[in-house]
């Protein structure tokens, strides 16, 4: 073993090379990966990104409604086909851009919704993640303060907008004035990702004449695939889309792993390039050593402790970029790991570094094939 790890620093900068490439490829695989994002199988825990609701539907038509005093009720007009649904939060849609990951223009102005935040407060629906300094992770929070405050998904604001919770956007009312919208805070994985929650009274006081809801989240205690045909059917006159609030958080969640993919791809041509190295390393240092080997062979020492040697220096090499390339990876995911699932994520990992393990020790091997020991021995005896 000392004989092993004096020779691996024979050559301190081969060897640093051949460590810093496999760890920082099984940096990049193991933290990108552990960045994947999943969800949506859990549409009726109130705290995930769809707040409890299974429909997002979305009308070309502005609906009204049908009473003062009622909000939800007959909304949508939905005469037998109402018991169908369950809560029903509508939406006026204002002013603003889609800046969602599904828009590939740049976009300074998110789109304005605006509803009952009171509702929301009442459900304790959707998580918000961070807000500003000195103001309170509640939804009550958007209906206080001398501006306009709003929400919006911590996906749009790091990534889009690349802003940060107390910044301010400027837009124009209904009368031609300009008023900021302060970001109160940002909501965890939301199907809101690309638009501002703001309080509809709130709002009201900047477009008055803003007419009718075009938005609704709406929950069903039926079944979700069975209730959604129906009331696709049944919403034809207004225009309507449904969309389940799972699909749409799959479909936020698949363009954003596409581009983690990208990464992934970047991180495995990493493992592949430092487990060749590895493999020249091995190949080159039997090469440059075949003299020392054919001396310690005359000398008595048998060819089983002169593999055993050469094992145990490349296994250093192995042992060392997996050690560095983990302990770096489990450092930087250490803020993100999922609160559920985190026994997936931990066996993902393990699967990683294992196949990191394989794939470099597996280019040694066929280094030391191509250089076979036996073939040198036998040269220069």
């Amino acid at each position: 073993s000392r004989l092993a790890a004096l020779n691996a620093a024979r050559r301190p900068t081969r060897s640093l090379v051949v460590v810093g490439s496999l760890a920082a490829g099984l940096f990049l695989v193991v933290s990108v990966t552990a960045f994947q994002k999943h969800g949506g199988e859990d549409w009726q825990n109130r705290a995930s990104g769809t707040g409890g609701y299974a429909f997002w539907i979305e009308t070309t038509t502005a609906v009204h409604r049908s009473s003062a005093s009622d909000a939800t009720l007959d909304i949508l007009q939905l005469g037998d086909q109402r018991n169908q649904l369950g809560d029903i939060l509508p939406f006026r849609v204002g002013t603003g851009d889609d800046a969602s990951c599904f828009n590939l223009n740049s976009v300074t102005r998110p789109r304005l919704l605006a509803t009952d935040t009171a509702a929301l407060e009442q459900r304790a629906a959707f998580t918000i993640k961070s807000t500003a300094p000195g103001i309170a992770p509640s939804w009550k929070a958007l209906r206080e303060g001398n501006t306009l405050r709003a929400f919006i998904d911590e996906t749009t604001l790091l990534w889009v907008l690349k802003k940060k919770p107390g910044d301010r956007i400027h837009y124009t009312d209904e009368q031609g004035n300009t008023f900021a919208v302060e970001i109160a805070g940002t909501l965890d994985g939301s199907v809101f990702q690309g638009s501002f929650i703001v309080d509809e009274p709130r709002f009201l006081e900047r477009y008055p004449s803003t007419g009718g809801y075009q938005l609704f989240l709406a929950d069903t205690p039926g079944i979700p695939a069975a209730t959604r045909g129906i009331l696709q059917k049944s919403l034809t006159d207004f225009g309507a889309t449904v969309t389940s609030t799972s699909d749409r958080l799959a479909a936020f969640h698949s363009v954003e792993n596409t581009y983690i993919s990208i990464f992934n791809v970047l991180g495995g041509l990493g493992v592949i390039l430092g487990a060749a190295g590895l493999g020249l390393v091995t190949a080159r240092n039997l090469s440059e050593r075949r003299h020392e080997f054919a001396r310690l062979h005359q000398m008595g020492v048998s060819r089983k402790i002169i593999r055993s040697l050469i094992v145990r220096e490349t296994r250093q090499f192995i042992l060392w970029a997996v050690g560095i390339g983990l302990l770096a990876a489990v450092v930087s995911i250490l803020p993100a790991l999922p609160k559920t699932g985190l026994l997936t994520t931990l066996s993902w990992i393990a699967a990683l570094a294992l196949m990191f393990l394989l794939t470099a020790a597996s280019c040694a091997w066929f280094a030391y094939r191509r250089f076979s020991l036996c073939q040198d021995l036998s040269s220069h005896i």
